[in-house]
């Protein structure tokens, strides 16, 4: 298995600011690779991050999000 296989993944809501901002640094400091999502976040500079901007109640940004795990760290964990 390699690292990618082993990595935990969080999916972060509401991640551009507050307490979903807070939430992804703690997740990269647990190791985790983050899938961040607002409806205004900008791109990361961290690998370990995948911004996905959108509105999560919107169907079709739900479905990009998951789309856009799986795609880049072949998983999800977590939902917060």
């Amino acid at each position: 298995m390699g690292k990618q296989d082993q990595q935990k993944v969080a999916v972060i809501t509401g991640a551009s600011q507050g307490i979903g901002a807070g939430l992804v640094d703690a997740y990269r400091k647990l190791g985790h690779a983050v899938v961040a999502t607002s409806r205004t976040i900008a791109p990361a500079n961290d690998a370990g991050v995948l911004t996905v901007p959108g509105d999560i109640a919107d169907p079709a940004t739900a479905d990009r999000l998951v789309s856009a795990a799986v795609e880049r760290f072949g998983r999800i964990d977590t939902l917060v």
